[in-house]
């Protein structure tokens, strides 16, 4: 058994770029942590936990199934990042790999909670290496799927992209669900999911037919067709997930369309929701935009967009609440995300869009 005082080395895996680099300078500020400097390919965490003979492996749900060597090669205390609660079956099939807790998702700096969820980290990560003949007492086996305080829809075209990227960047964990809808040939989609992984933490997804809402997960809905959100069927338990139509071809390039998946959003859900209409030619979220008003929701739109015409047709309609420069979009939809409660109207404390 580790003394607490004694250094430990820590090799970690394949997590996300962004959730290993604020890792590892987590890990680097404590004098007693010692952090491989290699990250191993996949595939070869047991090799590289053998040839610096660690004391810890943080990995990556995702890999999981590398554990198992681990297990026989280097048989040492494993402690997995997951963007979601895991459910007890899979926790309790991952102690045979020693594996013995899990922790996630990722509080930013900027988190009023990250000093606290900081220290929490680091005394897991203790007990784990200092107590290695405990385990975490196994989660209830799964029950409801929890459900999104809010959702919050961004929507954009031309420019939009990297416009949804500095958003993103800045967005904190919540317990609403976010969908982002931007016009790109279906091709395009995955990159876009690339790129909003590499500058945050939060989980994010190409939303396929079926995917399900949850709280704090990043949705980026596919090109080449229109995705909208509906009842789960299948399940006893209420939850929500996408549904996505094709289209051909010859049709307009305004897909996916940002109108229909805000509407059915919505519709669909009741959560209160935010509409975010950011850079993009023409009108496309105008008709969503007032649909969300309707229902109680709020839009905000983009001031001083790189194509400012989806911005300013919804601001022209009066569907806007707010026309706010990009740089203070995240926060207000940091604020939304915070106050989301269900059959809730907000109160927005910044002057509405017509007096700016």
């Amino acid at each position: 058994m580790s003394s607490p005082f004694t250094p430990i080395s820590v090799l970690i895996g394949n997590l996300p770029p962004l959730v290993r680099a604020e890792l590892v300078c987590l890990l680097r500020s404590e004098p007693a942590w010692q952090v491989v400097p290699v990250q191993p390919a996949r595939g070869r965490i047991a090799v590289t936990a053998r040839q610096y003979q660690v004391d810890l492996v943080i990995a990556d749900e995702s890999g999981m199934m590398e554990l198992a060597e681990l297990a026989q090669v280097h048989p040492v205390p494993v402690v997995l990042y997951s963007a979601f609660s895991l459910g007890g079956a899979r926790l309790r099939q991952a102690t045979r790999w020693n594996v013995h807790d899990y922790f996630g998702p990722w509080v930013p700096q900027e988190s009023p909670a990250f000093f606290n969820w900081r220290l929490s980290l680091l005394q897991k990560l203790r007990s784990v290496v200092t107590h290695p003949e405990t385990f975490v007492q196994a989660l209830p086996e799964a029950g409801p799927t929890s459900l999104p305080t809010g959702i919050v829809v961004l929507g954009g075209s031309t420019g939009g992209s990297a416009a949804v990227e500095s958003v993103v960047h800045q967005l904190l964990p919540s317990n609403c669900a976010i969908l982002v809808a931007v016009h790109l040939p279906a091709l395009f989609t995955q990159t876009l999911v690339d790129r909003l992984r590499r500058v945050t933490s939060l989980p994010v997804v190409n939303g396929k037919a079926g995917t399900i809402l949850t709280p704090g997960k990043i949705i980026v809905v596919p090109g080449g067709g229109n995705t909208t959100i509906k009842t789960a069927t299948g399940t006893p338990w209420i939850s929500w997930q996408t549904s996505f139509t094709e289209v051909e071809l010859s049709a307009p390039n305004n897909l996916p369309s940002i109108d229909l998946l805000m509407q059915s959003a919505v519709q669909t859900t009741g959560r209160p929701t935010l509409g975010v209409i950011l850079s993009g030619l023409g009108n496309d979220g105008t008709q969503g935009a007032r649909t969300i008003r309707q229902r109680g929701g709020q839009v905000i739109v983009q001031r001083g967009a790189a194509v400012a015409a989806m911005p300013q047709s919804v601001l022209q309609a009066g569907y806007a609440d707010q026309e706010l420069l990009l740089k203070d979009i995240p926060s207000y939809i940091n604020r939304f995300a915070l106050q989301a409660r269900p059959g809730r109207r907000l109160v927005s404390s910044i002057s509405p869009a017509s007096q700016l």
